[in-house]
């Protein structure tokens, strides 16, 4: 099974914390090492959240909140917040776009499912003619950024 991540494109559009046993800044909440939001099931180590809170707090404000992942309708709904991805490279060579990705944590899907699931809980910047597709990274600081949020905010080795 895969920890989902996905991406719709979207429109032109940090501080450290240090966190005690818990403490609440709207719209985040911090607890025991993790970062959690307050309106809907994204949650983060505080390392990741430390190094990407402008993208975080981006993502909230650009980004259109996902639908329910939940494969079981009956179940607690599981919607994502996006993380906003600014374009990578130099004006005119962009190796890669700006989007919104949704790092899915709390339901494991295979691929296809993975990739139905995008296309019905992710809408692009033009509305729902356009769904999210599965993320697609060209950049190696955007895939490094990927790696961090799967790995829970370990560095990937590169600098």
């Amino acid at each position: 099974m895969y920890k989902l991540l996905l991406f719709s494109v979207v429109a032109n559009c940090a501080q450290n914390v240090t966190q005690p046993v818990e403490r609440h800044i709207s719209p985040w909440i911090f607890k025991n090492g993790t970062v959690y939001s307050t309106s809907s099931n994204s949650s983060y180590s505080a390392k990741f959240f430390n190094k990407y809170r402008e993208s975080l707090e981006k993502g909230r404000a650009l980004c259109p909140r996902s639908g329910n992942f939940n494969p079981d309708p009956s179940g607690p709904a599981h919607s994502f917040d996006g993380v906003y991805f600014e374009d990578d490279g130099p004006v005119g060579k962009l190796s890669d776009y700006q989007k919104c990705v949704y790092i899915v944590s709390t339901v494991a899907l295979n691929w296809v499912a993975a990739k139905t699931a995008c296309e019905a809980n992710v809408v692009g910047a033009c509305g729902i003619t356009c769904p999210g597709t599965l993320v697609t990274i060209h950049s190696l600081k955007n895939n490094d950024k990927v790696g961090e949020a799967i790995y829970n905010g370990k560095p990937t080795g590169r600098t």
